[in-house]
């Protein structure tokens, strides 16, 4: 619609989500642990691309802030162990 009214658009990236450099690799040199908490779907994708899935029994314990993020990780192959509740 702006197009269609003239206006000239310039495409702005004003956030990016990934993973810090060196991330996979700190992640490993953690492990194990006895419990690991996802605050979003994107730190479980995070979590899911950086642990092997041959590993990630040295997550511990999964657990997720609430439905949508369990739903997210239980897609990527994580096992949640609890979702948290108000």
């Amino acid at each position: 619609a702006l197009r269609d009214a003239g206006a000239t658009l310039h495409p702005v990236i004003a956030y990016e989500n990934v993973a810090p450099q060196g991330f996979a690799a700190a992640l490993s040199a953690a492990l194990p642990v006895s419990i690991t908490t996802l605050f979003s779907p994107s730190a479980a994708t995070r979590l899911a691309e950086a642990v092997p899935a041959a590993s990630r029994g040295d997550l511990g314990e999964i657990i997720a802030i609430g439905p949508t993020t369990a739903a997210a990780a239980r897609d990527l192959g994580l096992s949640i162990s609890a979702i948290a509740t108000p």
